[in-house]
């Protein structure tokens, strides 16, 4: 008997298409979503690693690595004074302190012998999830920032001031300086102040640094203070503060039409230069950012937190104590 084979139909080739459209529908949210949770670990091991650096510099000089000198040289930020501490001691020895001076930007001086050292990243820097370039002009650039705390930051324009009612949305008591600009570590409300040089150590972290934000992570297409991690005055040496909620994203856009039609608060105050909303802590993860407590943990804080502890968590000295 003669047996006939079956040949493959256009009908077979439309349901192996359906099934296979089917089971991609089932397994593609699957797939984003296991992607967002490495790039998640990867952000948080990030922090990690700034954790041990922090750490061990403290070790080892007895002081919280100071983000700023006061205006004097050499001025660089927290991020250059960790770098022997985060396995980078060849670029450390690469650095010329007496030439380490951050008003030599965007364009570092043709005989600058740092040129080379500021415009080199390091593989810890970046969240994957931060689409902002990793070199700009010619400086690295990184994803974190030191916590300046429940601190007063006013805007550029004086209608976009959401967030400056005293002991609401900064301390009066240490955040009232304007950017934390003091050199007196009393006087800004968080771990990090561009001008502080006597940051002190753990323990002048009086509410406990378990219960203290030390770093935490923004996006550069919010900010406008780009001059890379190498700088004092750069968005991730002391540039963010508790005062504007978290992932506040009204200075994430260039233009007023895409911040109405993303229906971000306040769209007319979509300039960076209105630091009130751009010196905010926010990631481009979904429901929320990470960051690393002065413990050396590394808590992912969900957009959703209540607004009093999230300025508790800010602030280092305030005295009260932060609920769960």
């Amino acid at each position: 008997m003669e047996i006939q084979k079956r040949t493959f139909t256009i009908r077979d080739l439309l349901i192996l298409t359906a099934v296979v459209a089917v089971l991609a529908f089932m397994f593609l949210p699957n797939v984003r979503v296991a992607r967002e949770a490495a790039r998640r670990t990867q952000c948080s091991n990030n922090l990690k690693q700034y954790g041990l650096g922090i750490h061990n510099y403290h070790d080892t000089f007895k002081q919280i690595p100071p983000p700023g000198t006061g205006g004097a040289a050499p001025q660089v930020s927290w991020h250059v004074r960790i770098l022997p501490f985060c396995e980078q001691v060849p670029l450390y020895e690469q650095i010329n302190f007496k030439y380490a001076d951050a008003r030599q930007w965007p364009i570092p001086k043709p005989n600058n012998p740092n040129a080379l050292a500021w415009s080199h990243q390091v593989p810890y820097a970046k969240c994957p999830d931060d689409m902002f370039k990793s070199i700009l002009w010619d400086r690295a650039q990184a994803s974190y920032a030191g916590n300046l705390g429940s601190n007063r930051v006013p805007s550029a324009n004086d209608n976009c001031n959401p967030w400056l009612t005293p002991d609401v949305h900064y301390e009066y008591q240490h955040g009232r300086w304007d950017f934390g600009d003091s050199e007196d570590r009393d006087q800004v409300s968080g771990p990090f102040g561009r001008y502080l040089f006597d940051t002190g150590n753990f323990g002048t972290i009086k509410d406990g640094t378990a219960n203290t934000f030390f770093v935490g992570e923004i996006l550069g297409d919010c900010h406008d203070h780009r001059e890379g991690w190498w700088s004092w005055n750069g968005m991730a040496n002391a540039h963010a503060s508790t005062s504007a909620p978290l992932n506040t994203m009204t200075t994430c856009v260039d233009l007023h039409a895409d911040a109405v039609k993303r229906r971000y608060f306040k769209p007319q105050c979509f300039a960076k230069n209105n630091w009130n909303f751009s010196w905010g802590f926010r990631s481009n993860h979904p429901t929320g950012a990470n960051f690393l407590m002065g413990d050396g943990t590394v808590q992912f804080i969900n957009t959703e937190i209540n607004y009093n502890i999230y300025q508790k968590y800010g602030g280092k000295a305030e005295g009260l104590p932060v609920s769960p």
